[in-house]
């Protein structure tokens, strides 16, 4: 025999699959044209998630090699301590943690890469990732849950930093 919290999953789970068939059914237009709709939005909706927004690639003057030190230097001052580094493919990883209050903790990633668009000129695409865990309770399991920043003044905040580190010396006065 099923225990009682079984049994009541299992009724959850269903009464939610049927509201979720029942909706999924309703429509105002045409069924053949609301299903074309969806087809070709729900696709978008998804990549969208994952795909970082335009803002967070911007060209920046400066050798490659320039750029690769001037984003270390900036993540370094953004608080971030730098994982991984590959100079051949342009590309660098960086992690920021910071606890927070009632047993939760962010990590904070950044995925820079740099390629050439021409000599004397660099791409720098910027992704950001937020991750927040919480450690759970007597009740609670502990979760973790990610997400990409799409907050544009962080992007702007790396960007502007980038910019001054590129700076020479006599310039920045």
């Amino acid at each position: 025999m099923p225990s009682p919290l079984y049994t009541r999953l299992t009724l959850h789970c269903l009464s939610c699959t049927l509201l979720a068939l029942a909706l999924n059914g309703c429509a105002t237009a045409d069924s053949s044209t609301a299903s074309e709709n969806r087809s070709s939005v729900f696709p978008e909706l998804i990549s969208s998630r994952w795909t970082p927004p335009a803002f967070a690639t911007r060209p920046v003057t400066g050798e490659t090699a320039t750029v690769l030190d001037a984003c270390v230097k900036t993540a370094n001052a953004l608080g971030y301590s730098v994982s991984r580094f590959d100079g051949a493919r342009g590309r660098i990883s960086a992690t920021r943690r910071q606890t927070a209050l009632f047993d939760s903790a962010r990590e904070d990633t950044l995925e820079i890469t740099v390629t050439v668009l021409a000599p004397g000129t660099s791409q720098v695409a910027l992704v950001l990732r937020e991750t927040t865990e919480t450690s759970g309770s007597d009740r609670a399991a502990p979760t973790a849950a990610a997400s990409l920043v799409r907050d544009r003044g962080r992007y702007d905040t790396f960007f502007a930093r980038l910019e001054a580190a590129l700076r020479p010396a006599d310039t920045a006065r």
